[in-house]
């Protein structure tokens, strides 16, 4: 018996050894955060992904398991609405300390060689840019002709080789370091000294991208990408524009990003997405138009497979306008009703992508619903149409939710389905209103949803 139970123990040893083999801990210890919840994100872009929940210990310390196939690039510690340490893991063991109240400013590295690089430039560069900063406006003060003049403007292009430098050491030194390729990309440009506004804003714009390679595409796991373009994008708001100006600067400078990206298919498409999600949540449907039509114009040819998200996402906005014809369909309800678009020739309806296992749906679709209940028009009729592969839990969803004022439809071929293809849905939930068969509005929020059935005296 003794023996059985050392040998049970023996391969629960070797097990538990087995599951961590090859992995990487991420160890941080913040002083004044006891018995509290940490989490671990990767970056993808502008988009975090959850990895890893660990409660500190009694001394603030927690240890995260990292599998040694995870891609290098940046990782995030979450320990609170606004604290957070954004840091790098390639392939290392990593250990940190910090404290409460500002765990950024009192983070140190024990151990890893990325982020001790990473880190220490960081701080360097803080100190050499504020020097930078100031050196900027002394111009205003002193006229090019005095002594004091060419004295700063040499300590401004000091400085600035100074920056040079630091990334030339770090090159040298680390040439295949993740921390060198966020570095370059993250470094800001800085202007002629002295200049007009408007010669120090072209000569920004200019080199912005100067050092920003589009071909790396290990970038797409930081967010070095998807900053330099917020930030070129900046450079082209000016509170003095009206609508149609401003409309028209971003424009350009949408076409600048868009050649600048063009020559790697790969890093085009991720930006590509990336300003079409920022412009659709910022409601700026007439630049998402634009990029839609700029990738289209790209794509003379369109590929007879099943389409990515991008490709959805871009047919949604070029061939489902406002005002577009609506696809026909055909489908069949869950009482065996068959619909067709041609049902509704004369009158409005409301078609909702949704599925049971979409959290935002299922906060969503009853929201509709009531509103729905609430129609003049009673020629009106809501579809709802489940992404859904089990039509168990989709029958289940709409009986315990008593969805039996709507039409719901479900085929069972999630993404794949004819109506979601025709309709090139990419996200959930997703809404299209069609009057009189033409698409009248794609409302994205339940404010827009009552707008438009207002407007067409739906609801009042």
């Amino acid at each position: 018996m003794i023996m059985k139970k050392l040998t049970l123990i023996t391969i629960l040893g070797l097990l538990s050894l087995l599951s961590f083999a090859g992995n990487f801990s991420i160890e941080i210890t913040i002083k004044g955060l006891p018995s509290s919840p940490l989490l671990l994100t990767d970056f993808y872009g502008d988009k975090n992904r959850i990895l890893d929940t660990v409660i500190t210990d009694m001394k603030g310390k927690a240890v995260f398991s990292i599998l040694e196939n995870q891609h290098p690039g940046m990782y995030k510690i979450v320990c609170g609405d606004d604290k957070y340490i954004d840091f790098i893991f390639n392939k290392e063991n990593i250990v940190f300390e910090s404290a409460l109240p500002d765990i950024q400013a009192a983070l140190k590295v024990v151990q890893s060689t990325e982020n001790q690089i990473y880190f220490s430039y960081l701080r360097s560069y803080k100190s050499i840019k504020d020097k930078i900063t100031a050196l900027q406006q002394l111009p205003n003060v002193y006229q090019p002709t005095d002594a004091f003049s060419k004295q700063f403007t040499q300590e401004y292009y000091n400085r600035i080789d100074e920056i040079t430098s630091l990334q030339t050491k770090i090159l040298n030194e680390n040439p295949n370091s993740y921390a060198y390729k966020l570095i370059k990309v993250k470094t800001e440009t800085f202007p002629e000294l002295g200049g007009s506004a408007f010669i120090q804003s072209n000569y920004v714009r200019s080199n912005w991208f100067k050092n920003t390679d589009f071909n790396d595409t290990m970038l797409f796991y930081s967010n070095a990408f998807t900053t330099k373009v917020i930030g070129y994008l900046q450079l082209f708001a000016s509170k003095y524009y009206n609508q149609d100006q401003q409309l028209q600067v971003f424009k350009t400078a949408i076409d600048s990003i868009l050649i600048k990206t063009k020559a790697n298919r790969k890093t085009y498409n991720f930006i590509v997405d990336f300003m079409i999600n920022g412009f659709e949540e910022m409601g700026n449907p007439k630049l998402v138009e634009f990029i839609a039509s700029r990738y289209s114009d790209e794509q003379s040819c369109e590929h007879d497979g099943a389409k990515t998200t991008l490709e959805r996402k871009i047919l949604s906005y070029t061939k489902l306008k406002i005002g577009t014809d609506a696809p026909a369909f055909e489908v069949l309800t869950e009482k065996g009703t068959k619909l067709t678009l041609n049902d509704y020739a004369n009158r409005t309806v409301m078609l909702v992508f949704w599925a049971t296992w979409c959290p935002h749906c299922q906060q969503t679709l009853p929201e509709i619903k009531k509103i729905f209940d609430t129609r003049i028009d009673k020629s009106f009729e809501f579809i709802t149409i489940a992404l859904d592969t089990n039509k168990v839990d989709w029958k289940n969803y709409i009986k315990a939710n008593n969805f039996t004022t709507s039409q719901n439809v479900c085929d069972g071929k999630s993404w794949d389905g004819k109506i979601a293809t025709d309709y090139q849905t990419y996200s959930t939930p997703s809404i299209f209103i069609i009057q009189n068969k033409k698409i009248i509005g794609k409302p994205n929020d339940l404010e827009s949803l009552k707008d438009i059935l207002k407007e067409v005296k739906i609801i009042q």
